[in-house]
């Protein structure tokens, strides 16, 4: 009895995970003995959030690597040449002013860049 108990919540969890994967998006396909089916689509999910989360993280160690390259006053006098600029120059200056994880990559990289 525990044996057809322990089965039933395996099929019931593979169900729920099943249904939680076609909530965000679905497929329908024809098998090969000719019946409709529906599967869970696989392109839809959080592949952007880990993309977005991926590019910021680069983008940051990016600033780190600059800051610990050329130093903090340098660093400093291009970001405050950036912000007297055109708009463009502004938006940009202020994407590359130092922020506390820059902060933290420079001081990583530092040691490699000596």
């Amino acid at each position: 009895m525990e044996d057809a108990l322990r089965k039933f919540e395996l099929r019931q969890r593979a169900l729920v995970k099943k249904h939680h994967r076609m909530a965000r998006g679905y497929v329908t396909v024809l098998s090969r003995n000719g019946i409709f089916l529906q599967q869970p689509d696989n392109k839809v999910g959080s592949n952007a959030a880990r993309v977005f989360a991926l590019l910021l993280v680069f983008f940051l160690a990016f600033k780190g690597f600059l800051i610990a390259g050329l130093g903090t006053d340098v660093y400093m006098g291009h970001v405050d040449a950036l912000m007297s600029g055109s708009l463009s120059e502004q938006v940009g200056g202020w994407l590359m002013q130092m922020d506390p994880v820059s902060t933290a990559f420079s001081n990583l990289f530092s040691p490699l860049l000596s």
